[in-house]
């Protein structure tokens, strides 16, 4: 593909690229390399797009439950309180009661008073002048005399009692009154608070579901773009049996090298559909063996070439197999090493079975060091398995 194509190709909406992809595949086979790291930054995009709303949707959530936990804390508060509100009021009112019949006592006595000192008032010259002309003695006068003013001065003592009493009854309301108050108060200021929280509540939830909405939106935005990446993946495949010499005759033994000689290893990943690596949800087609060795105990080791042959091809992308070596065996034959983290070869050089030519890294599109391992036969991937001995 020219660089201008590839320059116009990058410009193009994704929509265009979609519709690009399909079309010229139904064409002729062509290497879609570019298109295919272009496709694959696209799917690492909106698989970030993915994270970023799924991240949004969890921590809207966990905002909503610490709200909720609020919420629910307040209305315990709000119960609590419109108990003590209505113990209050009941304590007003009978503070009320008392204070009320404190005042009948009071009214009660001073009218038993009043109607004695009328009464007095009217025997005033009668009654207790007989009764002091009637005193055969000074102490009997004497007598007489105090037992009016005892009479008088326990009336107005009884009524400054009840007074007191009722004095002290309304304090007592009073501050039952400020505390029903201040109780109301709280009521209010909770209850302003709680109606904070619902809106903050129904805020978290329109977070939600617009993030759930722009979910599903990049979803089927990644499941187009996968769908073009997959078919430019196929055709670059099968364009691979042009760019290679399929007329020198394969003249080695039948049984390729393991590419990993050195220490413990494993294949994370064999041949066939998996597991899209790039966390879309749906599957791909791997062609080739993935060598790893838990833990980044790969990286740097010796990548051996599995068979004799000329280097073609070397070349490093920050996308796909980032540093990557293949080598032509002849008859068809080709050998890839992906995700290499240093090259010891370079194009037209000549190896042998067995020699290091790379070694192990984590470039491209990798999550963790391994070797990529691909076998090509006339550019259609084989299974490394059948080749291997």
């Amino acid at each position: 593909m020219s660089f201008r194509w590839r320059k116009k190709l990058l410009c193009l909406p994704l929509t265009a690229l979609v519709a690009f992809s399909l079309g010229f595949g139904a064409v002729q086979a062509a290497d879609r390399s570019d298109e295919v790291n272009q496709l694959q930054q696209q799917l690492e995009q909106i698989k970030q797009q993915l994270s970023e709303l799924s991240d949004t949707v969890e921590d809207a959530q966990d905002r909503k439950d610490a709200l909720q936990q609020q919420s629910d804390v307040l209305k315990q508060q709000i119960s609590l309180l419109l108990d003590d509100i209505d113990t209050t009021k009941a304590a007003v009112a009978e503070a009320q009661q008392q204070v009320d019949q404190k005042q009948q006592e009071i009214e009660d006595t001073d009218a038993l008073f009043q109607e004695r000192l009328r009464a007095m008032q009217v025997t005033h010259t009668s009654g207790i002048l007989s009764t002091l002309l009637g005193a055969n003695s000074v102490d009997q006068l004497l007598t007489v005399s105090t037992t009016l003013s005892r009479i008088s001065a326990a009336d107005t003592s009884l009524l400054e009692q009840l007074s007191d009493q009722k004095a002290d009854l309304e304090v007592q309301q009073q501050t039952l009154n400020e505390q029903l108050a201040s109780l109301e108060e709280q009521q209010t200021a909770l209850s302003s608070k709680q109606d904070e929280l619902s809106a903050s509540i129904q805020a978290q939830d329109s977070t939600i579901s617009k993030a759930q909405a722009d979910q599903l939106a990049a979803q089927s935005e990644y499941e187009q773009v996968y769908a073009a990446y997959r078919e430019a993946v196929d055709e670059t495949n099968a364009w691979m049996s042009t760019h290679f010499d399929t007329d020198t005759p394969y003249t080695g033994s039948g049984v390729f090298l393991c590419p990993i000689q050195e220490g413990y290893y494993y294949i994370s990943s064999g041949f066939g559909y998996r597991s899209d690596p790039f966390g879309g949800g749906t599957s791909e087609f791997h062609n080739g063996y993935d060598f790893a060795g838990g833990n980044g105990a790969l990286m740097g080791r010796a990548i051996h070439a599995a068979e004799s042959g000329v280097v073609t091809n070397v070349e490093y992308r920050q996308t796909g197999y980032g540093l990557k070596v293949v080598i032509d065996h002849g008859g068809g034959l080709t050998t890839l090493y992906g995700h290499c983290n240093a090259i010891y070869v370079s194009v037209g050089q000549y190896v042998n079975r067995g020699d290091v030519i790379a070694a192990v890294g984590n470039s491209g599109n990798s999550t963790a060091a391994h070797l990529h391992f691909s076998v090509f036969l006339n550019g259609v991937a084989q299974d490394p398995g059948l080749y291997i001995g």
